[in-house]
């Protein structure tokens, strides 16, 4: 069990993302990020993580890029929440 899987359900993150499938290849492309880097990682590769094909990974996210960038925001909103809450 990977990391991002560990971690996947409603307290994680990523718990809010919505389909299931989306949320998937958003925990897919964690690991594949964390174990090769963003530039050596394919859309093949996170869609083959998640057990889909690479045209079903277009369907929820456009582009590599945008997978980066969602799953930043979420860690970025998510450390700003428990910033707040110590304040």
């Amino acid at each position: 069990m990977s990391t991002a899987e560990e971690t996947s359900g409603d307290d994680a993150p990523w718990g809010e993302v919505t389909p299931e499938a989306a949320r998937r290849l958003l925990v897919a492309a964690v690991d594949a990020f964390a174990e090769r880097g963003y530039h050596a990682t394919t859309t093949r590769d996170i869609a083959g993580r998640a057990g889909m094909s690479p045209a079903a990974l277009y369907i929820h996210y456009k582009t590599k890029e945008e997978l980066l960038h969602r799953i930043s925001k979420i860690g970025h909103d998510r450390a700003l929440h428990l910033l707040q809450a110590e304040a």
